[in-house]
């Protein structure tokens, strides 16, 4: 294709500018071709500014192609718009004014655009030259050269071939590329048949010429249209390239002849299809905006043509002012920019639909504000929710665009479809969650209203992302249309799936693939509901339905305990469970948690030293733990159920293997062949309601249940509550004070799990070194034991010394006397001055500089020490050599880490401070540094709590038992609760628990030393701690010991908590529990205080009255 080139030159350069029309397959290439021509002709591109692409004029002294022009320019000029040439002295034109008037030939069709590339080959049209390209679309093909060229050019192989160039070439745009491609070949088929011969060609042939130029490459169309020009195209040796009509395509494609026998003669089909008259039809496409709207209102179904009718009834209704709905319809959607836009006619359509439904044409008219506002919001919703977004505002309940719900991998999540669920009820993602862990909860329940138990259950595995409900969570979020499947089909897909399924990513994705099918989603069959596992709330009201929800596994179950509870003898032989009641409906069953596997030689009770764990059974439906029955009030895990069906002992020997066993155990050595080992147990991810012993530390601060440090926050608020515990804003800081009460724990209560989690730092060792002045003594220490070096100063002075036996230099800035005695004093072969030649001082003062050149020339006394002693190797090398030998000093001068390497390059045993410490650390980063002095006044606590007699008595005694945990839940909310008290000791029968605090008194008197602890207990609420640990433990008494932590005054106290203070503390504990359960229901974390009257205290209101009656 052609390029036309303006290469503008610099105004300093003195040059003309220039002007090319090279041939090229892409402008990047053009441009390259362009530079080229510029130097083959000589000259400088520095002269000339950045070469211009333009349009291609229309004139007849055009340069040849691949011809640099430097007098085009003194013939037109460049408009503004850097497209458009002008003659000089013409009328200046710029791209919008031609806009104005002309029309740009890419805008035609393929068609018209030949036949402007015949007549004209310009850019820009005039309105003259479009009338001769309309009457040349109306003239008879037949003999017309622009015509058979259109059918060449625009023929459907030829199209392919220019559509596969436009792919491959570069161009600004499709349309001007296809412009361009198509002028170029309009101009070949002139040049090979000029003239009145191409009158003659038909377009078969000219299609010919055109794809086998398309096809070819850019380097290879030259010789093609040189070989068609020659008259050799090799077309099968046709004269006048000229072949009969009835020639068929060359390319294999459509042959276009439709409309012609081979005769010539017209296609009966066609001629019928000429000769009949059909209705004329308008593209409603091509209408004004409000046309095309008022073509689809009207119409009741998506039109793309518009009759003579419909149009009449548009543009009525457009001209009717008085018909308000309409009007209003227009204007508002003309003031919506986007949806004008880019609305197209199928979205009029439906729009149209949607207002019809929404303001019925024979009722009330619209508000204009109103219908704006829907279009605007119609338009910004995605197509799949429009039709909610009109339903809601048909049935009066105007909303906002309603963004189409995706999955998680950016699917469509579906939503859309009515389910069973609650009109009201919005269903996304994360209420998805909600009910996968629901149904993977084991208990059975309406799934229409769900319990409040259930529901605070899910939100905890929600949180925790327990599994299985993760791997659950994952695929179905994923999962397409996800949504608008039915609350039982999510329920009875995951509840009849099996209980490992997670585990098996693949197999776990073929089923959901495989079982989530459903036909009705808002009325699900009884087959679903049956395999939910939904009980319908009146069910539950009866004791049959309260059965029916338990299952037959629960009342297995209960009657087995029941059995066993009714025949047990009254005197159990040793080591059997005992059952007790704790009250609630709860029973406890003791030993079961420490019962060894069966079959296994049971050793001998041992009661006065070990208290056994217990575990709760309800007598509601006689299942281990809760979350069974209304009356269990806890929602249990799934891991106890799995082997609820193998009857009560297989459960309870499961729920064994969880407490009073330490994790890391080895598996114990076989003692007898015929017993069965007990494997190592592992940490439950949820605790059943009992006692459980060997739980680490940091397994039951992240365990289930509400503790009492929980209810402490809860009682400093419940905005503080819900920071600390259920949105996890406000964070847990260990003071000082918090680390010493735990070190002082692990010391006293288990001293010999101190060694396993705490170091004390022992210091650094002797000689170790700190500082960077320390390792400057050193440095400097060795480097005075070093030999000393020659200063700069001394090797100086050995050059100057070198230097004054050397012969001076005679002087050349004497006068002509002082010149000539120097001269005369020059050995013969240095007298070079030939005789009778004027002996002149230049001359003289050349041989002088020639003696003096010969002189050896002295050493530099200047520059660095390193320098220095290169001049003096010149003259005494053996010197330099000795003087290089010996080791340099060391620098004092860097920072501390450039010191340390000199320091350990001097002494690689030498021993760092704070490397050291950093080593010890890194080598004990598994337990927690004590520093010395802090164990120094743990040791000296520590001996003043066991010298307490009391204290000490407790402290030794050989069943007590430290750190147990007891999982509980609350009988009046239902909620899980926990403690875990520092000790529990039974002493004849009188089960005590006591907690060890430490205190710091400093100078309190000791009369008031007593009712300080007395407000240390109030204002700690460790009252509150000690009735929950009563009540949820099942404790007789609770006692707290006191040391005092200042140097030197540790005395130590047992105070013991009476049932007055214990009542207060139950009592203030059940109403936190009763806030907090609330606060859970409702979502309302109240803050600690509001807006009040401030009043006068008791004193403030007799100093007021005082000052009033003087």
């Amino acid at each position: 294709m052609l390029f036309s080139i303006y290469g503008k030159a610099k105004g300093k350069s003195g040059k003309k500018s220039v002007f090319a029309v090279i041939e090229a397959n892409n402008d990047k290439r053009a441009l390259r071709d362009f530079e080229n021509l510029v130097e083959d002709n000589n000259l400088d591109s520095e002269n000339y500014f950045k070469p211009l692409i333009t349009d291609t004029p229309v004139v007849d002294d055009l340069p040849a192609t691949g011809v640099l022009s430097e007098t085009w320019c003194d013939k037109y000029v460049l408009q503004d718009d850097k497209k458009t040439w002008l003659p000089q002295g013409g009328t200046a034109n710029t791209a919008a004014a031609l806009a104005a008037t002309d029309i740009l030939a890419t805008t035609l069709t393929p068609d018209e655009q030949v036949i402007a590339a015949y007549h004209f080959n310009s850019v820009y049209l005039t309105p003259d030259q479009m009338l001769v390209i309309d009457e040349a679309m109306k003239a008879d093909p037949a003999g017309n050269p622009a015509s058979e060229m259109a059918f060449a050019v625009t023929n459907y192989s030829t199209q392919e071939a220019i559509d596969a160039e436009l792919v491959r070439g570069e161009y600004p745009d499709v349309e001007t590329g296809a412009y361009a491609i198509r002028c170029s070949l309009v101009e070949d088929l002139k040049k090979i048949w000029p003239g009145d011969k191409i009158n003659i060609v038909g377009w078969r042939v000219m299609r010919k010429y055109a794809l086998e130029s398309l096809r070819a490459d850019v380097a290879a169309r030259k010789g093609i249209l040189e070989k068609w020009v020659d008259g050799q195209p090799g077309n099968d040796g046709l004269e006048n390239n000229n072949p009969p009509d009835t020639q068929p395509p060359t390319d294999g494609g459509p042959t276009d002849e439709g409309a012609q026998f081979a005769g010539g003669e017209a296609h009966p089909v066609v001629d019928k299809f000429r000769n009949t008259e059909y209705p004329e039809l308008k593209t409603v496409a091509a209408l004004p905006f409000r046309q095309r709207l008022l073509a689809e209102f009207l119409s009741n179904e998506y039109v793309y043509h518009a009759d003579a009718d419909l149009m009449k009834r548009v543009i009525a209704a457009e001209m009717d002012t008085d018909n308000s709905y309409l009007q209003n319809l227009m204007l508002a959607a003309e003031n919506v920019p986007e949806f004008k836009e880019k609305a197209r006619e199928v979205d009029l359509a439906f729009i149209s639909e949607g207002i019809k439904a929404i303001w019925p044409v024979a009722g009330k008219k619209p508000d204009l504000n109103l219908l704006m506002v829907f279009i605007r919001d119609w338009w910004a919703t995605p197509h799949i929710n429009r039709g909610l977004f009109v339903k809601s505002w048909r049935t009066g309940k105007p909303c906002g665009p309603m963004p189409m719900k995706t999955t998680d991998t950016g699917t469509n999540a579906g939503g859309v479809e009515t389910t069973d669920r609650s009109g009201d009820y919005e269903h996304t993602l994360d209420t998805l969650d909600q009910e996968i862990a629901a149904a993977l909860l084991p208990m059975d329940f309406d799934i229409y209203s769900v319990p409040g138990g259930v529901i605070r259950r899910c939100n905890e595995v929600v949180k925790s992302k327990e599994q299985p409900f993760k791997s659950w969570s994952a695929l179905l979020r994923k999962s397409a249309g996800i949504l608008d499947y039915s609350r039982a089909a999510i329920f009875a897909l995951i509840r009849n799936a099996r209980p490992d399924l997670h585990e098996f990513p693949v197999e776990h994705q073929e089923y959901i693939n495989r079982s989530l099918t459903e036909y009705q989603h808002d009325k699900p069959s009884a087959e679903t509901l049956a395999a939910a596992r939904h009980l319908p709330g009146e069910e539950l009201q009866t004791e049959s339905g309260a059965s029916a929800a338990i299952g037959s596994a629960w009342e297995e179950l209960g009657g087995n305990l029941d059995k066993a509870i009714n025949n047990a003898p009254e005197t159990q032989a040793a080591g059997q469970p005992e059952f007790k009641s704790v009250g609630g409906g709860i029973f406890s069953v003791d030993g079961l948690m420490s019962a060894p596997a069966a079959n296994a030689e049971l050793p001998a009770s041992n009661d006065g030293e070990k208290d056994d764990a217990r575990e709760t059974v309800c007598t509601g439906c006689g299942a281990v733990g809760g979350g069974h029955c209304p009356d269990c009030g806890a929602v249990a895990g799934d891991a106890t159920y799995a082997a609820m069906e193998e009857g009560l002992k297989a459960e309870l020997d499961a729920v064994a293997d969880f407490p009073g066993v330490n994790q890391d155990a080895p598996k114990p050595e076989q003692t007898q062949p015929e017993a069965k080992q007990a494997e190592p147990a592992t940490v439950p991810a949820y605790f059943e309601p009992g006692r459980y012993e060997g739980i680490p530390n940091e397994v039951y601060h992240g365990a289930n249940g509400i503790s009492s440090s929980m209810i402490k926050d809860a009682r400093v608020s419940l905005m503080y509550y819900h920071g600390r515990h259920v949105g996890r804003t406000i964070e847990r800081e260990e003071t000082d004070a918090l680390f010493f009460g735990t070190l002082v724990h692990s010391l006293t209560l288990e001293p010999e799990k101190f060694d396993d989690e705490y170091v004390v730092f022992p210091g650094v060792p002797m000689g170790a070194i700190s500082t960077s002045n320390e390792m400057k003594e050193i440095i400097e220490r060795f480097n005075a034991s070093m030999p000393p070096l020659l200063s700069a100063d001394e090797i100086k002075r050995q050059i100057e010394a070198y230097n004054a036996t050397l012969p001076a230099p005679l002087s050349l800035s004497g006068n002509a006397e002082e010149t000539a005695a120097l001269y005369a004093s020059l050995a013969g072969n240095f007298q070079t001055i030939p005789e009778g030649e004027k002996q002149t001082a230049g001359a003289m003062r050349e041989r002088l500089k020639k003696f003096n050149a010969t002189l050896p020339a002295p050493l530099k006394t200047s520059g660095s020490r390193d320098a220095l002693l290169d001049q003096l190797a010149t003259v005494d090398s053996a010197l330099v050599a000795a003087e290089r030998a010996k080791p340099q000093p060391y620098n004092t001068s860097g920072n501390k880490d450039d010191l340390k390497k000199i320091v350990r390059e001097i002494n690689p045993q030498v021993i760092f401070a704070d490397e050291y410490s950093e080593q010890w650390r890194i080598a004990n980063s598994h337990r927690r540094i004590v520093s010395f002095t802090e164990y120094t006044l743990l040791r000296e606590m520590h001996a003043a709590v066991y010298a307490h007699p009391n204290a000490g008595k407790m402290l030794r005694h050989p069943g007590r038992a430290t750190e147990v945990s007891y999982f509980g839940v609350d009988e009046e909310t239902g909620l899980e609760v926990r403690i875990r008290p520092d000790l529990e000791v039974t002493i004849d029968g009188v089960r005590i628990a006591l907690d060890l605090k430490t205190i710091s008194t400093g100078k309190i008197k000791e009369a008031q030393l007593r009712q300080k602890l007395h407000r240390e207990i109030i204002d700690r609420d460790y009252h509150v701690s000690a009735a929950m640990y009563t009540e949820v433990g099942g404790f007789d008494q609770f006692f707290w010991i006191f040391v005092n932590k200042d140097k030197g005054h540790h005395w130590c106290a047992v105070v013991e908590a009476s049932s007055d203070l214990l009542s207060l503390g139950l009592l203030e504990y059940r109403q936190t529990m009763r806030r907090i359960s609330t606060a859970l229901d409702t979502g309302d974390w109240s803050a600690p205080i509001t807006d009040f009257t401030d009043e006068l205290t008791d004193f403030d209101a007799r100093r007021l009255e005082a000052l009033r009656t003087a």
